[in-house]
């Protein structure tokens, strides 16, 4: 089974990357499945190389090496990337720096995409929700952008994984099937 996992917030501050890159790590143990991890907005972040924690404390770049080891594929967003000053070269081996067409293949690949993301936000027309109806234009053509949501990742076929809440410490999570 191949799976995707889309994280948006930066790599330290909220845990929804940290538990992202936890499930990608448990799911690449499993005998048979294919892991794609697409880093957009501000968890371009996470792939930066050198990162420096307390003791103790978890490390994104750390949770990344043996993902890439077990065959992982870890794609950062280009324009993410430029929009925080990360260059291609200060990213951690075994990531590369990809584009929304990259993703949109992935999409299309993937038997499952789960994505982690503060839902419902109130600010709806967020950064990660333009960026993935900037994928569904990718995928249809420029008709995408009227979609909803949900109906965007139902015309791929995936399943959503969304992490939800208010903005707490505590955010719920909900599993949706859409196919």
């Amino acid at each position: 089974m191949k799976y995707l996992v889309i994280l948006n917030d930066p790599p330290y501050g909220t845990e929804r990357s940290y538990n992202g890159l936890r499930l990608a790590g448990a799911l690449a143990k499993v005998k048979g499945t294919s892991v794609y991890v697409f880093l957009m907005g501000d968890a371009a972040g996470c792939a930066v190389a050198g990162q420096t924690t307390p003791t103790g404390y978890y490390n994104i770049e750390r949770m990344l090496k043996p993902l890439v080891a077990k065959g992982g594929k870890i794609g950062v967003c280009g324009s993410c990337m430029d929009a925080r000053g990360i260059k291609p070269d200060s990213i951690v081996r075994g990531a590369h720096r990809s584009s929304m067409d990259e993703l949109a293949a992935w999409t299309e690949e993937a038997d499952k995409v789960l994505v982690f993301q503060l839902w419902p936000s109130a600010d709806w027309a967020g950064h990660g929700f333009w960026m993935l109806y900037r994928l569904a234009s990718c995928q249809f053509g420029g008709c995408g952008v009227q979609q909803r949501f949900d109906g965007v990742l139902a015309g791929l076929g995936a399943s959503l994984l969304v992490t939800s809440g208010r903005r707490s410490r505590r955010p719920r999570v909900r599993a949706r099937q859409l196919k």
